[in-house]
């Protein structure tokens, strides 16, 4: 998460936000206390793996990554996070991380090693999103079953 008011007007005066970042959403890549973002303004449709300040609905100011880019709006998850938020439209889009310091070392988001380290990381993520799915289904259905059961055995009764 990144604090902050009026970061739109920010990027539209200078062409450029820099921030040190908060929160640990995007671990291990940002490193909060560690980690300085440069955001720049949006110049076209997001792609997949970029990494984006967006506003949620409430005004909180987020950075995190695009894990799907659809047709109206795309879906974001932080690289250490487990939910996917959907429905973030280009309005609610503020900008685009365009460089990214560690303890002050550049780390270059275009080369091959960090795009390689992303796409392993959410393929993970992705592996147990959809495991923890499974697992709430499950839960579910055991608990509607244990129901089922119980009802069934009390009309029996």
């Amino acid at each position: 998460m990144i604090t902050g008011n009026n970061i739109e007007d920010y990027i539209k005066r200078d062409g450029v936000y820099v921030t040190k970042t908060e929160g640990i959403s995007m671990l291990p890549f940002i490193r909060q206390g560690h980690a300085t973002v440069i955001v720049v303004p949006v110049r076209e449709r997001l792609k997949k793996y970029d990494v984006a300040l967006f506003h949620r609905k409430t005004g909180e100011y987020v950075l995190h990554r695009v894990v799907k880019v659809r047709k109206n709006d795309y879906v974001f998850c932080g690289d250490n996070q487990k939910t996917w938020e959907y429905g973030i439209t280009d309005e609610l889009i503020v900008g685009v991380m365009n460089e990214l310091y560690n303890d002050g070392v550049k780390i270059d988001i275009d080369g091959e090693k960090y795009k390689k380290a992303v796409k392993k990381l959410l393929k993970r993520s992705a592996r147990t999103c959809r495991m923890l799915r499974l697992k709430h289904f499950l839960l579910e259905f055991t608990l509607v079953r244990r129901v089922w059961d119980f009802l069934k055995h009390k009309r029996n009764s």
